[in-house]
């Protein structure tokens, strides 16, 4: 089961597929506290009851483009209460937390997604309506041309977690950092009896969001056009570093244009960053990155730019480097922005 946002059954397409896939609706724009209480008991009740859930953690998709970091707590919390719920019963049902990441070349609604993102317009607007990804021609040709590229989409399940952010071990048993097993049961009791405690489960639940988020940072799979564009703003960024993100947005005349030859040695620097990351186990590789030259992960990055965007995030021509939609180029530079690479011209 998963909720979606009210305004996604409104959208051309999706009313068919979301009535049929397990989703129950979400109306974001409602903040009374009967209602959030009502949807994390239909969740924590579901749960009880053998459903599985599939949510954003950050209560909508992420409008920066970037890897999530600040979980939200409520519907995260319902597996806690489940788990208490059903000890209390007398049951021995375990509950299992899976990260999962997933990415991908292009994103269809980058546009609006950065605006909703820079305008601060995300906090109230859960699915964009007139957003790309609302048109059916637009859909159906950004698909077509993908598939003509032999696009892929990296999806990683991470290692399962318990209600508490602990490891689990093949059987499902919870164990600590030491491989040893957990009595999770003893964690919820007092003078040896089960109880309930709203103040002893927010930071379980803090602690289990904690674990998540190193999670996505270390199974997130870069691919080409993140490492371009990372590479490409943070240069550019240096050109203009008297200004302000929002002034260099907003204010600075585009295109702007880097060097094509100081562009490749920088990539080369960062990709020895990156894969020696990767080889720590903290961050995930597309092939072309663990085993390419900088040229040719410029080219396919430039190919997929050249893909749907009606302004190519980065184009080349000749021995320079351009891009004419700053706020495009940050969206796609931002996945990479939590790991705070060096940038070495």
């Amino acid at each position: 089961m998963y909720g979606a946002g009210l305004n996604l059954f409104q959208m051309p397409l999706f009313p068919f597929f979301m009535e049929r896939l397990g989703a129950y609706t979400v109306d974001r724009l409602k903040t009374a506290p009967l209602y959030k209480r009502v949807l994390k008991e239909f969740a924590a009740v579901t749960l009880e009851f053998g459903y599985d859930h599939l949510f954003f953690p950050g209560g909508t998709r992420i409008r920066s483009g970037g890897i999530e970091q600040r979980l939200k707590k409520g519907l995260l919390g319902t597996v806690l209460e489940a788990f208490v719920s059903s000890r209390m019963a007398g049951k021995s049902r375990r509950y299992y937390v899976v990260p999962v990441t997933m990415t991908y070349h292009l994103v269809l609604e980058a546009a609006t997604l950065i605006a909703d993102h820079l305008q601060e317009a995300g906090k109230s607007r859960f699915i964009i309506i007139d957003d790309e990804s609302s048109k059916p021609a637009v859909i159906l040709d950004f698909v077509n041309r993908l598939l003509s590229m032999e696009g892929r989409v990296f999806i990683h399940f991470c290692e399962p977690l318990d209600p508490f952010g602990n490891r689990v071990d093949e059987t499902g048993e919870s164990i600590d950092r030491h491989g040893r097993r957990i009595d999770i049961d003893g964690y919820i009791r007092r003078r040896g009896k089960i109880v309930r405690d709203a103040q002893r489960d927010a930071v379980y639940t803090r602690q289990l969001a904690e674990r998540i988020v190193s999670a996505y940072l270390d199974n997130t799979t870069i691919l080409s056009t993140h490492l371009a564009a990372h590479l490409c703003f943070r240069l550019l960024r240096e050109q203009a570093a008297e200004t302000d993100l929002f002034e260099f947005l907003r204010e600075t005349a585009f295109p702007l244009s880097l060097p094509l030859d100081p562009f490749l040695s920088a990539m080369a620097k960062m990709l020895g960053e990156l894969r020696a990351m990767r080889e720590r186990g903290k961050i995930r590789l597309e092939p072309l990155l663990e085993r390419g030259d900088p040229l040719a992960i410029l080219m396919n990055a430039l190919k997929y730019f050249g893909v749907y965007h009606e302004a190519p995030v980065i184009e080349r021509k000749g021995n320079r480097l351009f891009t004419r939609d700053p706020n495009l180029l940050y969206y796609y530079h931002n996945k990479l922005d939590p790991y705070r690479l060096e940038v070495a011209a």
